[in-house]
C-alpha cells in the first residue's frame, strides 16, 4: 500500500490553479495536467508500506494535536529541476513556515514508527503539471488566492493511467481559532 499525508487545496485557489493550468496546456499541449480533485500540498510522502504500517499510523496519530489552523497563499510559478527546464511543474505557497512545522510535528509523532526514510526535504508546492520533455515556465505567474488549512489527509496513492487515483484513509484535524 503506497501512503502520504497531505493538505487539501481551497476551491478559490483550484480556480486559480485551473487557470494557470489552461495557460500552461495551451503553451506546452505535451504537458500532463494533475487533475483539480487530485491537487494537494504533501506534508509526508510514506511511500510502499505493508498494511500494519497503516494501523500503526492511524493509531499514532488519533487524537494528536496538530496545531491551529492557518491560511496559505498561492504564490510562485517554479519547477523541477528548475523553472527554466521543468519536468515537473508546480506552484509554491507564501506561508511555507506554516506547513514545514506541521510536516516537522507529523514526522515527531510518527518517528516510533518504521518508516521509510524522507527522500528528500519538505518543500511546500502543490504540482499541477508532468512532462518528460523540460518547458520553461520562467514567464508564468499565479494569482493570490488563499485557503485554510483546516485537516491532514492521510491517502492511500494508486497508480493508475492517465493519473493516480488518490484515496483518502483518515482525517485528522486542527484545533479550530
Amino acid at each position: 500500500m503506497r501512503l502520504f499525508l497531505a493538505v487539501e487545496v481551497g476551491d478559490e485557489a483550484k480556480e486559480e490553479l485551473k487557470r494557470l493550468s489552461g495557460l500552461l496546456k495551451d503553451r506546452f499541449p505535451h504537458l500532463r495536467m494533475v487533475p483539480a480533485n487530485n491537487l494537494h500540498i504533501t506534508l509526508r510522502f510514506i511511500g510502499e508500506v505493508p498494511d500494519g504500517i497503516l494501523r500503526d499510523i492511524r493509531k499514532t496519530l488519533f487524537g494528536k494535536s496538530l496545531g491551529r489552523t492557518f491560511e496559505v497563499t498561492l504564490e510562485g510559478v517554479g519547477g523541477f529541476p528548475s523553472k527554466f527546464g521543468a519536468r515537473v511543474v508546480w506552484v509554491g505557497l507564501k506561508e511555507a513556515n506554516h506547513l514545514k512545522a506541521l510536516s516537522d510535528l507529523l514526522d515527531e509523532h510518527l518517528s516510533g514508527i518504521n518508516l521509510p526514510p524522507r527522500d528528500k526535504p519538505f518543500l511546500a508546492h502543490i504540482t499541477v503539471a508532468r512532462t518528460k520533455r523540460p518547458v520553461n515556465v520562467e514567464s508564468f505567474s499565479i494569482g493570490s488566492a488563499r485557503f485554510k488549512v483546516k485537516r491532514v489527509v492521510l491517502y492511500r496513492s494508486i497508480l493508475a493511467k492517465p493519473h493516480a487515483i488518490y484515496e483518502p484513509l483518515e482525517y485528522y484535524y486542527l484545533d479550530s481559532d
